[in-house]
């Protein structure tokens, strides 16, 4: 699903500081829909990385904008959400809608400063117009940037099923938010409609195992740490 995502941002964005650095922000944040902030930086930074090069731009920023977006992106299936309603004892739903406005605040000041860096990287590289360096053009094309894959990344790509893979993200996000449904049951139909192959299914399960086992080592530690807490103050 991200693979057309980053190939329009990079069309998109050109030559522009502004639009490249804010591009970058929409990316991570559409990125850190995983959930994981590992692959949040894996996904943007090889993608922006050559286009910041190709321009002198200041690679700080690419990491510093990917870390503001990410930051401000807590979803109800992150790591820091599901272990914080852990240790609250209460539910991801009931956790995340407070935390909405602060969100969508936290979104707003990501793209501000975006733009004010992109600003601040228009004036330092002598850039005359969005798409213009001083002294000439910058041409860049999105192809050329984009990861090559391996035999086996090309067996688990659907690009067939890019807009019913956008609906089920669209739909499993309401479900979590919106509703008491347990993510077990958006992410197992997801999961069935991208692999009906019974062996597929296992294949995807047993590649994210190692990170769900850490993840649930975690919470009994935070639970145990939670409970011995609480009887230390009682």
């Amino acid at each position: 699903m991200f693979d057309p995502i980053i190939r329009g941002i990079l069309r998109m964005v050109g030559t522009s500081p502004v639009r490249i650095i804010i591009g970058t922000g929409v990316l991570a944040l559409l990125a850190h829909l995983d959930g994981n902030g590992a692959v949040t930086f894996l996904i943007t930074v090889p993608a922006m990385l050559p286009l910041f090069n190709k321009l002198g731009m200041d690679k700080r920023i690419l990491v510093g904008i990917t870390a503001l977006s990410a930051g401000v992106n807590f979803l109800p299936w992150t790591g820091p959400m599901i272990r914080a309603s852990a240790a609250l004892n209460i539910s991801t739903h009931d956790l995340f809608i407070p935390l909405i406005p602060a969100q969508i605040c936290g979104l707003v000041f990501m793209v501000l400063m975006g733009y004010y860096w992109g600003k601040k990287e228009e004036k330092r590289l002598g850039l005359l117009g969005s798409n213009q360096l001083a002294g000439g053009s910058a041409s860049f094309n999105a192809q050329e940037h984009v990861k090559e894959l391996t035999d086996e990344e090309k067996a688990l790509r659907r690009p067939h099923m890019f807009w019913i893979n956008i609906a089920l993200v669209v739909c499993v996000i309401g479900t979590m938010v919106f509703t008491k449904i347990s993510p077990t049951v958006a992410f197992m139909v997801a999961l069935m409609v991208n692999y009906p192959n019974v062996e597929m299914q296992k294949a995807r399960i047993n590649a994210h195992a190692k990170a769900a086992l850490m993840m649930a080592s975690i919470l009994f530690a935070a639970g145990a740490f939670t409970g011995i807490m609480g009887a230390r103050v009682c």
